[in-house]
């Protein structure tokens, strides 16, 4: 699109959309990296629960599996 023909209005008008438009942008971006870190640390969680589960099964002591896991014992009860 030429600009310079634009009248000093047409020209504000443009640059709010434009600037209208980078913001918009800029959101969902945003949102999008959000919900794929989010999206990261569920399966992060899943894939800790799954091996302490399958630890759990071949009798590895509690404290054991929530130092190498990450999870609280706590948790790893629970399972």
């Amino acid at each position: 699109m030429k600009i310079d023909g634009l009248s000093p209005m047409e020209r504000m008008a443009y640059e709010q959309n434009v600037y209208a438009y980078r913001d918009i942008r800029n959101g969902m971006d945003s949102a999008r990296r959000e919900g794929e870190a989010i999206g990261l640390e569920k399966g992060e969680f899943k894939t800790k629960k799954r091996v302490a589960r399958m630890m759990k099964a071949k009798g590895f002591d509690v404290s054991l599996i929530s130092e190498l896991t990450g999870l609280s014992e706590n948790q790893i009860v629970k399972l």
